[in-house]
């Protein structure tokens, strides 16, 4: 009966470990989504106060017409420092991210 009682606890603090693993896993791919969420919204934003930002709206016309951009900030043949170029490596891309999604729900189910 001793025997049974140590290995459920410590079958218990091996539960618990593993859990507290996962979710830290999970914390710290949120945390660098959000990250890069707040980084990419800083970005745009403008940088001089309201009464001001009349010139930054000139500025950034100025700028969309001189390399070919949009509306948006997005442009239209190069790409900016946060944009990534996939035009070229779209197969590239899709089998990537097909080889990827099967492993990972692989990982999944294996843990479940």
């Amino acid at each position: 009966m001793l025997v049974s009682n140590i290995l459920i606890v410590n079958l218990l603090i091996a539960m618990f470990s593993y859990t507290f693993q996962s979710v830290q896993d999970n914390a710290e791919l949120y945390w660098k989504f959000y990250r890069f969420g707040l980084i990419s919204e800083y970005h745009d934003r403008p940088t001089l106060a309201p009464p001001l930002i009349i010139f930054n709206h000139v500025y950034r016309l100025i700028m969309c017409l001189k390399k070919k951009t949009d509306v948006c900030g997005k442009q239209v043949k190069e790409s900016s420092s946060l944009h990534m170029d996939l035009e070229k490596d779209d197969d590239a891309l899709n089998v990537f991210e097909k080889k990827h999604l099967q492993n990972y729900f692989i990982k999944k189910t294996s843990n479940i």
